[in-house]
């Protein structure tokens, strides 16, 4: 059985001659090492890893000075054979913050089921994040949270998710999403969605200050239940509470039946309904009409041996 030490060795070594042996276009773009399969790729790719550095700077409050490698894989083989498998198959990004380097499946990529540049957002967001707090472990919601935020990961149908898995008891306890990635896709999309909504209501309530102040306590060393409790009052089960408290109050039945989407699909089915209802009565009408001619009509036939002859 290997350490984890010589694991850790091996892999480093096999992502290092993967990506020597893979013919991308590279270069060195402020703290990014950018490889990508093409040039428009590329600039992309550099956009959006310059203007996210600045945001999370902002975000965190503290300057992101590491060198960062970012991988854009041309194919599900590149992908994950560059994050040495273990990536579910509904994972289209990857972080490694330990070693500075995040991996994003290119866009004309199989399974690419988000907008590249939110991908690129999420995972810098991820390494970020780690290096924030020197390495040290965080509740994943947190961390998959904050990415999201980030990223501006958040859709009408998200609201839909959260709504329904509340009314079937699906939600999960926070503690609950650091297993997320043995989770399937939609149940990791439920997970992901309260770890959205967790990081923003600690943002919207609290305030950014108080989770730099989080991230501060994760800093230190401290165990989840300390930094909750300096920070906030409460220990993480109060928290998860509260939290759980605020999706009751907002996230329904009357939050479904409102979404946009729905309301759009019931506007559809309700035309629908309408096209068939008139149609039918059209078709009842048109029948009535024939039977009455019939009823009324003039038009009758004679033989040669009729009376008027």
């Amino acid at each position: 059985m290997f350490s984890n030490g010589f694991r850790n060795i091996v892999n480093a070594i096999v992502l290092v001659l993967f990506l020597s042996s893979v013919a991308f276009a590279y270069e060195q773009v402020n703290i990014f090492k950018i490889q990508a399969p093409d040039k428009d790729l590329f600039e992309r790719t550099r956009i959006s890893l310059l203007h996210a550095k600045t945001d999370l700077e902002r975000l965190l409050g503290e300057e992101v000075t590491d060198t960062i490698r970012v991988f854009i894989a041309a194919s599900r083989f590149d992908f994950d054979t560059a994050a040495f498998g273990g990536i579910p198959d509904w994972g289209v990004g990857v972080a490694i913050p330990s070693r500075n380097y995040i991996s994003v499946l290119s866009p004309t990529g199989k399974n690419m089921n988000m907008p590249f540049e939110m991908v690129v957002r999420h995972e810098l967001a991820h390494v970020a994040v780690s290096k924030r707090v020197d390495g040290k472990r965080i509740p994943r919601f947190m961390d998959e949270g904050f990415a999201m935020m980030f990223a501006h990961q958040w859709g009408f149908g998200d609201d839909i998710t959260i709504s329904t898995a509340q009314l079937t008891g699906s939600l999960y306890e926070l503690w609950e999403i650091d297993a997320v990635n043995m989770l399937n896709s939609a149940q990791a999309r439920i997970a992901y969605a309260q770890s959205y909504l967790a990081v923003k209501y600690i943002f919207d309530v609290f305030g950014k200050e108080t989770f730099q102040s989080l991230l501060d306590g994760f800093r230190m060393g401290q165990d989840r239940n300390t930094v909750f409790r300096n920070v906030l009052g409460t220990d993480f089960a109060g928290f998860d509470k509260m939290f759980a408290d605020h999706l009751k109050s907002n996230y329904h039945w009357i939050m479904i039946i409102t979404n946009p989407i729905v309301l759009w699909i019931g506007v559809v089915l309700l035309f629908l309904l309408g096209f068939i209802l008139i149609r039918k009565r059209n078709k009842d009408i048109y029948k009535k009409w024939e039977e009455e001619e019939k009823l009324q009509s003039t038009d009758f036939d004679y033989e040669e041996s009729s009376p008027w002859d």
